[in-house]
């Protein structure tokens, strides 16, 4: 992907502010700015869309009220781009399943995001695109390929009960080689690589908030779609077990894995 240095100039007081919230985001200056600047471009789409749709802007980031017979209030709820009023209120997994189905949700630390709407065929076609790939290079492999959705329950501290369990995701795509995770409710532990294509409004959530949560859960490799750019950025865990440089794919390019050394992938096929 072509790129091109620009200089900004900041106060100082600011540039520390920056500088503070990227060290906590284990992200270096530059990739603090490029993600802040590309969240708030979706912040500005998704309030134009609201302004033409001409309705009230609250409805239209997902946020619900009501899940089943328990009445979530608006400060419980996460919008599909990770908007939070803070509640001290923590949901588990069991809550999870108490709710209605249909909806879909996802629990980070407790809190629960309702999902961004049905994905665009775009977004479809990238994960089906990806998935064969994956399908065609793990057959009659241990690992196996899962396309989402599919409930991952990532323990904290090794906990298996569903009270105790705090986050639950659905990623895009996922592939696990270890079957003693795999049961009849979906995936309990890391998978070794997650995809996840982001869609509008879930900019922040994919690329911040997924990525932390992936990053101390032990996901080995996490693969981040960026669909309307064409590109793909590889996290990968390093011996210190932090996601550290990352790489980034344009559809021009062969992607490879760091985890899966034989896995090599031609993104024209992909990313269309």
């Amino acid at each position: 992907m072509e790129t091109v240095a620009v200089n900004i100039s900041f106060k100082k007081s600011l540039l520390a502010e920056i500088d503070a919230a990227a060290k906590q985001e284990k992200r270096t200056r530059s990739e603090f700015l490029r993600e802040a600047a590309r969240a708030y471009i979706e912040r500005q789409k998704q309030k134009r869309l609201e302004y033409h749709m001409d309705v009230p802007y609250q409805n239209t980031r997902g946020i619900r009220t009501e899940v089943g017979e328990n009445a979530l209030g608006y400060n419980d709820i996460h919008d599909t781009n990770g908007t939070q009023v803070p509640n001290d209120k923590k949901y588990s997994y069991a809550d999870y399943l108490q709710w209605a189905d249909g909806e879909k949700w996802e629990i980070i630390d407790g809190i629960p995001y309702n999902m961004a709407p049905a994905p665009s065929t775009q977004h479809q076609s990238i994960c089906m695109a990806l998935s064969a790939e994956f399908y065609n290079h793990f057959k009659n492999k241990p690992c196996k390929v899962f396309a989402g959705p599919l409930d991952v329950r990532l323990p904290r501290g090794g906990e298996s009960e569903d009270e105790k369990i705090l986050d639950v995701v659905q990623p895009d795509v996922l592939i696990v080689c270890d079957k003693s995770k795999l049961d009849a409710k979906g995936c309990l532990g890391a998978p070794e690589l997650v995809v996840e294509i982001i869609s509008p409004g879930t900019s922040q959530k994919d690329s911040i908030t997924k990525l932390n949560l992936y990053e101390k859960s032990g996901v080995l490799e996490y693969w981040l779609i960026r669909p309307d750019e064409k590109t793909i950025m590889v996290f990968a865990l390093d011996k210190d077990k932090k996601y550290g440089r990352t790489e980034v794919y344009s559809h021009k390019d062969t992607i490879k894995s760091s985890v899966f050394r034989e896995l090599e992938i031609n993104l024209q096929e992909v990313l269309v």
